[in-house]
């Protein structure tokens, strides 16, 4: 998992968890970004707003430093179009599947992953730097990686118009010679 911090270099939404608070049964649990969470995340990813982020997740332990996540991440927020810069409403619902080992066993997953001898369905696989996980970073991760990049309003499209389409070149340089022309 990546660093975005904020300004201040802190974490716009940050919910740690040692490893050794999970219990051997395993863990339920949910975690929700408060208003001032979400403001600052709609801040770092381009948002109109962010009037929802929880994700609810069940932990278990795996091996002796390991946990498998499987859970859900929901959010409710407004990007603005690229095309009209009206506001548009979009709901997140996303599953989440994710292995956390130690970082010896993250390396030997990759070369296997590289080499083609893991399950393509199998769970994400994610380094634990230390003795715990940041379940509020993930979250905000999983967000980030959701987001339409270049979110459009259904029906609007953008087509580049200019005089002297039509040219035969046609290429970048038939509207300067349009205007030269004039």
């Amino acid at each position: 998992m990546g660093q975005n911090m904020t300004q201040e270099g802190q974490l716009p939404f940050s919910r740690p968890l040692r490893i050794e608070e999970i219990p051997g049964g395993g863990l339920n649990d949910r975690i929700a970004a408060n208003p001032q969470e979400r403001a600052a995340i709609a801040g770092l990813l381009d948002l109109l707003s962010l009037d929802l982020l929880e994700c609810a997740f069940e932990l278990k332990r795996i091996g002796s430093r390991g946990v498998r996540l499987k859970g859900g991440l929901r959010g409710k927020l407004a990007q603005k179009c690229v095309v009209s810069l009206d506001p548009i409403d979009v709901d997140i619902d996303v599953l989440i599947n994710i292995e956390f080992v130690s970082e010896r066993e993250f390396a030997r997953r990759r070369e296997a992953e590289e080499a083609g001898l893991s399950d393509p369905d199998g769970p994400d696989i994610e380094p634990i730097p230390g003795d715990e996980i940041d379940l509020g970073q993930l979250a905000y991760e999983c967000l980030a990686t959701e987001l339409e990049p270049y979110p459009r309003k259904e029906g609007l499209d953008f087509r580049w118009e200019r005089e002297g389409a039509g040219d035969e070149d046609g290429g970048p340089f038939a509207a300067l010679k349009v205007l030269k022309e004039k």
